[in-house]
């Protein structure tokens, strides 16, 4: 099966930006962000400063950009004081172009969305909310070293959406060890509240985490990859059949509630990220670009000049920029226009023959195959390339 080409944004004076809050409580089991663990008082105003430097800094490479969508990601902003989220929000508005639909999103952690938060986050002007829930099991969510409980995660979406004022979106992990599918996931995904946008992950195990190290000792088994694909199928199906849109590898949502951020990273947008470890990207006018990453350590960030807070930059030809598109865009619904495969005419050969994707109106989709593929998909493009 191949999936609907979705809406894009091919006004490339769009751009969105990223807020990294860095702040938990704890760290999860398979985390391996850049966060900062609160043992005394989150420098909450420092913190806002030390940000706002750096955007007023960096806004002048954005010239005439219209802005679509802000987001606080991290870490745990939810935990950011909301005064300064709405003083964020008012500098980067201020600096763009807007037509005044801008989505404005704040990562949540379920503990922190109180009737109180809501309502603060409301009156400093955040528009959607991405509750971490995780998962909606006890047990599960011990093995991932989550701080809160099944109660704590339901109410705080139901709770949200019962305010009328947000778009929603909860996470949920699937491949969890100990955790049975049939138990712990596929129950919920027939729930009736659920929000209208969720963002469905396989457990990864990256160096240097909690998990990484348990796998190594052989305290933790990961799933079998023919297990993993036929919960992935099966997630699939079932979240179709409901009416959600499976607009990329991760992400479900019902029509017009799919994330416009996300989206701008997958179509080749620009985007600006502030605050430790944010990356950016600048598209030139002639399909050139530039990508770069801040400091990770917030103690450093903080310490720095604003100018003095990239530790990674790198000049994107027009030939690299258009390798980004293909293999990005391979991983939702919209695809890729088939005219840009032309120098990987023997990759896209491959990927059609293998059934990893469809050619249709002059664009080409992934399958539901191609999805679950989509890592061979760019290793392939990645290795045309050498």
């Amino acid at each position: 099966m191949a999936f609907d080409c979705m809406g894009r944004d091919d006004n490339m004076n769009a751009i969105g930006v990223y807020i990294h809050y860095p702040w938990c409580r704890s760290r999860c089991s398979y985390c391996d962000f850049s966060i900062e663990i609160t043992k005394k008082s989150i420098p909450h105003n420092e913190y806002l400063e030390a940000v706002l430097a750096e955007f007023r800094l960096r806004v002048s490479d954005y010239p005439q950009s219209h802005i679509i969508s802000i987001y606080f990601g991290g870490g745990t902003p939810s935990l950011w004081n909301a005064d300064c989220i709405a003083k964020m929000i008012h500098a980067v508005l201020n600096e763009f172009d807007t037509d005044g639909d801008v989505e404005i999103t704040l990562e949540a952690n379920p503990r922190d969305c109180t009737e109180e938060n809501l309502i603060r986050w409301k009156n400093a002007g955040i528009t959607r909310l991405s509750i971490g829930t995780q998962s909606f099991d006890d047990s599960t969510l011990i093995v991932l070293g989550r701080d809160h409980d099944k109660d704590n995660a339901k109410d705080a979406v139901i709770r949200a959406m019962n305010m009328g004022c947000f778009s929603v979106s909860c996470d949920l992990i699937f491949g969890v060890p100990k955790s049975r599918y049939e138990q712990t996931i596929k129950p919920v995904l027939n729930e009736s509240w659920l929000p209208k946008h969720l963002s469905i992950y396989e457990l990864t195990y990256e160096d240097k985490t909690l998990f990484s190290s348990y796998v190594k000792r052989n305290v933790l088994q990961p799933l079998d990859d023919t297990l993993l694909e036929t919960i992935y199928c099966d997630i699939h199906e079932t979240l179709t059949a409901k009416g959600y849109e499976h607009y990329e590898i991760s992400s479900y949502a019902y029509p017009q509630h799919h994330s416009r951020h996300n989206s701008l990273y997958w179509s080749g947008n620009n985007f600006l990220g502030v605050g430790n470890s944010a990356a950016s990207f600048q598209r030139f006018d002639d399909g050139s670009g530039k990508r770069w990453t801040n400091i990770r350590s917030v103690k450093s960030y903080m310490k720095h000049a604003p100018d003095q807070r990239i530790a990674l930059e790198q000049m994107l030809s027009k030939e690299d920029v258009m390798l980004d598109l293909l293999w990005l865009g391979s991983r939702t619904s919209s695809g890729t226009a088939r005219k840009d495969w032309d120098a990987y005419c023997d990759v896209l050969t491959w990927l059609l023959s293998e059934g990893l994707g469809i050619e249709q109106n002059g664009y080409i989709h992934p399958t539901l195959r191609g999805f679950l593929y989509a890592d061979h998909i760019a290793s392939r493009l990645f290795l045309d390339k050498k």
